[in-house]
């Protein structure tokens, strides 16, 4: 789940979304919109496929970095 500041539009536009960190294909991620809010509202992501949330924050899944395979590498 991800934590925002209610205070920042930087979010709000397509062109800067919040970048999910994933192993897989599709991860499910919460959005509490509303600060005083008492519901989550969850979505599935999709590899390189921003999605807009109701409250209008966006966000993209991109592939995690396998640190593991930088360490076995040394």
């Amino acid at each position: 789940m991800l934590c925002l500041p209610f205070d920042s539009l930087y979010y709000f536009f397509t062109e800067n979304p919040n970048i999910i960190q994933t192993f897989e294909g599709t991860r499910l991620i919460g959005c509490k919109c509303e600060e005083e809010s008492t519901t989550i509202k969850y979505m599935w992501l999709h590899l390189d496929e921003p999605k807009r949330c109701e409250c209008g924050f966006w966000f993209k899944a991109v592939p995690a970095r396998k640190f593991w395979e930088e360490v076995a590498g040394q």
